[in-house]
């Protein structure tokens, strides 16, 4: 996943730091790490959320496929196996160990960190890995994104700018 943002500081915002500028870059993106984490990753592993991203369908998935060669399938073992069809699960360790992160915020980037091994495969017929698939938001949570790291950088500014030191008299 990957948000660009320009930023142009002008004005009042001028005068502050760059090490206190960037302390706010950091919260800020920290903000949208922890958010992204907390209220979209669960998305993820539904199907509703399979359907919002645009994942590619699985052998199995469709509806086109017989009754003999839906069981040998990946969804057809998927569902046999353990019950369910729900995306990037197959055993659900990985959606287990997505729920623990890192999350690690510069003034330039933010990064979730989750120890997910297997979501790096990719079968030769996929444009995409499933960590890819995890990692890709849509439009409406881009937005969402977009503007909570606005508004917390704003916050940080306007909390650095009600600090100004006083001469002792």
């Amino acid at each position: 996943m990957i948000i660009t943002f320009n930023i142009t500081r002008t004005g009042w915002m001028a005068d502050i730091s760059r090490r206190k500028f960037n302390a706010c870059l950091r919260e800020a993106f920290r903000a949208i790490g922890v958010y992204w984490w907390k209220h979209f990753r669960s998305k993820h592993f539904t199907a509703r959320g399979a359907a919002e991203y645009d994942y590619q369908p699985r052998k199995g998935e469709g509806g086109n496929v017989d009754e003999k060669d839906f069981r040998r399938s990946y969804t057809g073992r998927k569902l046999r196996r353990f019950g369910h069809t729900r995306p990037l699960v197959w055993t659900g360790k990985s959606e287990r160990d997505s729920r623990t992160a890192r999350i690690v915020a510069t003034a330039k980037r933010v990064r979730v960190k989750m120890t997910l091994p297997r979501l790096n495969w990719r079968h030769e017929s996929r444009r995409q890995t499933m960590r890819e698939e995890l990692t890709t938001i849509s439009a409406k949570e881009e937005t969402k994104l977009r503007k909570l790291f606005r508004d917390v950088l704003v916050i940080g500014l306007y909390r650095i700018r009600g600090r100004k030191r006083r001469k002792a008299a």
